[in-house]
Parts: structure tokens; sequence; C-alpha cells
């Protein structure tokens, strides 16, 4: 279903980009392959669109966010915060893993805020739910008006590779 939804959206970008449509894929388990498919979609945008996309973990971005209050920074807030805004496509992966303070509560509020009235498109990875995001409800409802909630799988698709990888090492090792 994930890849279906992926393949189907980067064909029918131009329209969805039109309504700033993003996807929102989910699961509770680590290794699902969330990030690997938003990277895919990313980077078929790029291929197909030449779209401007940035891909960021929620994480690093807020970080990043923080290190520019430093009096110091080479970088000023406004300038990264705005390039959030007005990027084509704004990858976040790994929404609601990262500890959540008011300044950067904020700032992420008026980056999709921003984003919500433009025709961009966001991309959103997760370990749970929309509503179950740590963000104020203001945050988790813009995210739900974005994109289209996708349930991944609640497997490891990692740790299968992973599996069949070191089996087929260790039967190599024991057959030579």
């Amino acid at each position: 279903m994930c890849k279906k939804a992926a393949e189907q959206y980067v064909k029918r970008f131009k329209e969805l980009k039109i309504k700033g449509q993003g996807l929102y894929f989910y699961s509770k388990v680590a290794g699902s392959g969330k990030t690997m498919l938003i990277s895919a979609i990313g980077n078929e945008l790029i291929k197909k669109y030449k779209a401007r996309v940035k891909f960021a973990t929620a994480g690093d971005l807020l970080d990043a966010i923080r290190k520019t209050y430093n009096p110091n920074s080479e970088i000023k807030t406004h300038e990264l915060i705005d390039a959030a805004k007005e990027v084509e496509v704004l990858i976040l992966d790994d929404m609601g893993q990262q500890s959540v303070k008011k300044d950067t509560n904020d700032q992420l509020f008026k980056i999709l805020n921003s984003r919500m009235d433009k025709p961009v498109v966001t991309i959103f990875s997760s370990n749970c739910k929309i509503e179950d995001l740590p963000y104020d409800y203001r945050i988790n409802s813009r995210i739900k008006d974005m994109a289209v909630p996708i349930h991944a799988p609640e497997e490891s698709v990692r740790e299968n590779l992973t599996d069949k990888k070191n089996k087929k090492i260790l039967t190599e090792l024991l057959t030579g």
C-alpha cells in the first residue's frame, strides 16, 4: 500500500502540489521503511520534476533552529525558517521523536502554518499517528490538513533484510 501510494503521489505530484497536499507515513516499528520511502519519493520528484527538495529529521531541523539563537551563529534564525517555509518539497523525518520546547514548537508552527498557504508540499514520517504527536494542537491539526496519513507496516523491513543477509553470509562461511 505504501509503495503504491508513493508511486501514485509522484505520478500526480503537479496536481497535488497545487492543492498543497503531502503525505504522512507512520508506523510504531522502527525500520519499517518509512525513511527509505520518503527519501525515494524526494529523489523521484527531483529526477522527474526537477523539484526543489529539502530533507531533514524534525530533530535536526529544530536543533539547527536552536543553534541560530547563538549570537555567533553564521545563519540567522529567519534565514533557516524562511528556507523551510519556501522550499517546494519539505521532507520531515521522525516527527515527534525529539524533545519539544516552547521556542521550537513555535518555530515549527510558523513553518507549517506558512506552508499551508502556498502551493508547496510537506512529506512526513513518524512512529506515531498524527493525533499522538507531542506538539500542540495547532501543529497537529495543520499536519493533518497538509498530509494524507498512511499506515506503514508494523514490521521491521530492515530487520528482515538483515536476517536474510546474515543467513546468506553464514551459509557462505559454512560451505566455503
